[in-house]
């Protein structure tokens, strides 16, 4: 059965472009490193991101087209991408701070771990369908374990990873590093704030706020690697704290 709610398209076109944002800033990383032996870690992270959006607006297609089994087929598929994006933001924050990339491995591995653990309990619980609004369909996570996990692993681990790239990136004394740690610390900051709030299944009028503060996520981190004339300077000449820059500026862009 179809039901003619075109939010649930405005939706869905909205987090198609956040997904596309990310899916060029992945391959602009990747291409920019490709001559190292080592993918970019920042660029996974990207990478996993825009998957995770293009299943999630490719889902409210099918929504508005009355296909639920295949709307609720997607939102499962799509958990693990959501689960997993947290690991190489923590990867990459760990080692801003230590320069110890065993331990920054340890700690990611340990973040994916946690999320495996919250992927395992969301499959075996479930997952239960909201009634359809105007601005499209959302599920709830029935396993409250999963719901504590996501608090741990996604939003805390998240946001301090991202706090951490944005004051790692003020510090730094390349104005090209500082413009885009500060862009991508930002942009992770929304995403991973919005994307919690997300998965706690929001409905109505807080959909169509929580999409539009994903497009405004994938703005900023597009713009980071993508800036217009003028806007790198301005942000650097507002961000040029003057402390010792570490020496880990070179990894930042990985």
């Amino acid at each position: 059965m179809k039901l003619a709610y075109e939010g649930t398209l405005i939706n869905g076109a909205m987090v198609i472009i956040g997904a596309t944002l990310f899916l060029f800033v992945a391959v602009k990383v990747y291409l920019e490193k490709r001559e190292k032996k080592e993918v970019p870690v920042i660029a996974l992270f990207f990478l996993l991101s825009g998957v995770y959006l293009s299943l999630v607006g490719t889902r409210q297609f099918f929504a508005y087209a009355g296909r639920f089994d295949i709307d609720k087929a997607l939102f499962l598929i799509l958990a693990p991408f959501f689960a997993y994006s947290a690991a190489p933001l923590v990867y990459l924050a760990v080692y801003l701070l230590s320069g110890a990339k065993r331990l920054s491995i340890w700690i990611s591995v340990s973040v994916a771990f946690l999320a495996s653990v919250g992927l395992f309990f969301l499959y075996a619980g479930g997952i239960t369908a909201l009634p359809m609004s105007e601005w499209g369909s959302d599920y709830a996570v029935n396993s409250p374990v999963t719901r504590v996990l996501i608090l741990i692993v996604y939003l805390l681990a998240g946001l301090v990873s991202s706090v951490i790239l944005f004051g790692v990136g003020r510090k730094c004394d390349d104005a090209q590093v500082r413009y885009r740690l500060v862009g991508v610390g930002l942009s992770c900051l929304i995403f991973f704030t919005v994307n919690t709030v997300d998965a706690f299944a929001v409905s109505g009028a807080a959909m169509l706020v929580v999409r539009v503060l994903i497009m405004i996520s994938a703005l900023v981190a597009y713009l980071a690697y993508f800036p217009p004339k003028g806007l790198e300077k301005i942000v650097v000449a507002h961000c040029s704290g003057k402390a010792e820059a570490p020496e880990v500026a070179p990894e930042a862009e990985r």
